[in-house]
Order: C-alpha cells, then sequence, then structure tokens
C-alpha cells in the first residue's frame, strides 16, 4: 500500500481511545475510556432481535417509519416541524451521523468551532473534507463557556459550531445561559450548530 494512501488518510492518527481500549484488555485492567453498558438488553429486544433472525428478515429495509417517530419525537421534545423525508437520516451510532453531517456541510476551507478539551474524532472527521477546526478551551476548572472568547473565535469563513453536552471528555453540561450564548452567535452570526446528543436522553 506504499505510495496509494491519500495525503488525507496519511495524516489522521490512531485513536487513542482504541488504544487504551486495546491496552486495558491486554492488561485485564478497568476500561474507563469507553461507555461499555454495564447492564443486558431488555428482554423484548433481545426477542425481537430473534425473531427476526429466525423468520429472515435479511434485505434491505426502508426506514421511513423509523424517520417519522423520530420526526413526531423533535415535536414533542422540542416543538420542531421536521419533515421525515428530507430532514432526518438514520445512522449507525455517532460517528457516522457526525461524519455525514460534516460531509452534508463543510466545504475545503471553512472553519468549525471545536470546545477543548475535544472528542477526538471531530477533528479528524473535519480534516478530511478539508475544513479547519478552530478551537476554543473551556475554562477549567468547571469547564464554563467564556462567551466573549467564544464570539471572538468566529470569523467570515466560521461555518459551524460543533457542541455536545453532556460534553466529552470533561462530562459537563452546558447550563442554560451557555446553550443560549452558543445558540444567539449561531443565529446571529448565520452559522450551523452540529449537536451531539447521544446522551441526551440519560440527563
Amino acid at each position: 500500500m506504499e505510495g496509494k494512501l491519500s495525503r488525507v488518510s496519511q495524516s489522521l492518527k490512531p485513536s487513542p481511545i482504541q488504544q487504551l481500549s486495546l491496552l486495558a484488555q491486554n492488561s485485564n485492567a478497568i476500561n474507563l475510556a469507553e461507555g461499555f453498558p454495564d447492564f443486558p438488553a431488555p428482554p423484548n429486544i433481545k426477542s425481537a432481535a430473534i425473531s427476526a433472525i429466525q423468520s429472515d428478515l435479511n434485505q434491505y429495509r426502508h426506514v421511513q417509519g423509523i424517520c417519522e417517530r423520530l420526526a413526531k419525537k423533535m415535536k414533542e421534545m422540542h416543538g420542531l416541524d421536521v419533515d421525515p423525508l428530507t430532514d432526518i437520516a438514520i445512522c449507525c451510532g455517532q460517528s457516522e451521523a457526525f461524519a455525514a453531517a460534516v460531509f452534508a456541510t463543510i466545504d475545503p476551507g471553512d472553519e468549525v468551532l471545536l470546545f477543548e478539551p475535544v472528542y477526538e474524532t471531530y477533528e479528524a472527521c473535519i480534516r478530511m473534507v478539508g475544513g479547519i477546526p478552530i478551537f476554543v478551551m473551556l475554562d477549567p476548572p468547571h469547564w464554563t463557556l467564556n462567551v466573549e472568547k467564544f464570539r471572538n473565535s468566529f470569523t467570515s469563513r466560521t461555518k459551524a459550531v460543533v457542541l455536545n453536552s453532556p460534553h466529552n471528555p470533561t462530562g459537563k453540561v452546558f447550563k442554560k445561559d451557555e446553550l443560549a450564548a452558543i445558540a444567539e452567535a449561531c443565529h446571529s452570526l448565520d452559522c450551523l450548530a452540529i449537536t451531539d446528543e447521544v446522551k441526551i436522553l440519560s440527563m
């Protein structure tokens, strides 16, 4: 494969989380690098999966029904009217969903604001499409958002702000006034907010 990989793929670094997980596995250590469930899957879900396998439900399927339910949920939770045909995409986990959002919205040269410390996959994904990560450091020890520093990070090339709350890796839950400041900046400066809310229902 020497000489066959793109410059982008050669610039990517190994995942520290995966490296730590492998080290923990080989050392019989307790792994705090990933969110492993410590409870069994609900019986009804296991039964449904077994039934699907035994019924040979192994073809490509449309996900329209799931999209319609999610659109209804968005209305119930956030008061948003979303079109299940054009506004919702079903993805295999956070990493694919984030990549899809970045590939759909970020062009080469676009700047994307990231709150630091930052979840490792964000930067690599943005760089893959030619975007430019701009890091906004949260203030320790409680990882508070300095609104002035945040606003000063915007330029004419800023396309999006990435937000995840609870924040990975600090665990910080952004306060209402911080979220309002982020929303106001995105609205007034015509920027996208790419939100990673994988833990939203566990808060």
